[in-house]
């Protein structure tokens, strides 16, 4: 969730908060169980590669008779965003299932195209992405034009920044500050309290505030400790819309699905990178 500040995005943080809670007790179970180590990926980015070919030639009708979509991609006869770039990671999932990354649009958006497979071939079922209103993309146009901003201000645009930013810009971020992440974590910060600013604004506090420091040099919305041993770094989003990373067991990582978590990265060390929806 964006730090609102004293912009007003904070009408939605309680709501976020909670909704970060319920995932902690929600998605531990099943961790990870889904996914499938040294499967044959060739198959997969095949089709991506066909999905991103026909997409550039801008001939929609084409790719609809392609043979490569099937469920809500198929029936709903969407208009395809053109590629930036070929698929450049593909996750394999049990049940003949697999998640591919592509970057897409002239915004340059990382979406993750969820496939199946039929009768042996695989086919692209439906397409996920962080979903963020249009509104936070103008307050973020509107604070960078500004000649001086505000602490907060200057905070909260840097938090979009990073918000707004492609996958490959999150994973060098995070090796840039992955000890300082580290430190964080050591803290085991858990949640405290909402601390009511002057503006009325109530502002998320954790029981450390070493903690609560660390995260808002960083640009961070919130990280604390979940009760399963998860530690959650959360950049932001708008509700269940969200980005950040993980440090968990490998029995204790939510599943990737189309529903919840839509895409999660192994980083190394126990990190693992997430987008949510």
């Amino acid at each position: 969730m964006i730090e609102l500040r004293k912009i007003g995005f904070r009408v939605f943080f309680a709501l976020f908060i909670c909704m970060i809670i319920l995932a902690a007790t929600t998605f531990q179970v099943g961790a990870q169980a889904n996914l499938v180590p040294d499967a044959n990926t060739v198959p997969v980015k095949a089709v991506l590669d066909k999905f991103a070919s026909l997409s550039s030639e801008g001939d929609n009708d084409a790719l609809m008779e392609a043979d490569i979509l099937r469920g809500e991609l198929k029936d709903l006869q969407f208009e395809a965003p053109v590629p930036v770039s070929s698929s450049d990671k593909i996750i394999m999932l049990k049940q003949n299932r697999a998640v591919g990354r592509m970057l897409l649009g002239p915004d340059k958006q990382d979406y993750y195209f969820f496939l199946a497979r039929e009768e042996g071939n695989w086919k692209i079922e439906s397409l996920r992405a962080l979903a963020l209103p249009l509104f936070v993309i103008k307050l973020k146009e509107s604070l960078q034009t500004m000649e001086k901003r505000t602490h907060d201000q200057e905070a909260t645009v840097q938090n979009i920044i990073l918000i707004t930013s492609t996958d490959a810009d999150l994973l060098k971020w995070f090796e840039t500050n992955k000890k300082e992440l580290n430190y964080l974590r050591s803290l085991q910060p858990k949640f405290s309290h909402f601390d009511e600013e002057n503006d009325g604004i109530s502002k998320w506090r954790s029981n450390v505030p070493e903690a609560d420091e660390i995260v808002e040099r960083l640009f961070l919305n919130v990280a604390y400790q979940e009760d399963n041993g998860v530690f959650n770094v959360n950049i932001g989003g708008i509700l269940d819309n969200s980005v950040g990373y993980l440090h968990a067991e490998p029995d204790a990582v939510p599943e990737i699905s189309a529903s919840e978590y839509i895409w999660i990265e192994p980083l190394g060390d126990g990190w693992y990178f997430y987008k949510t929806t």
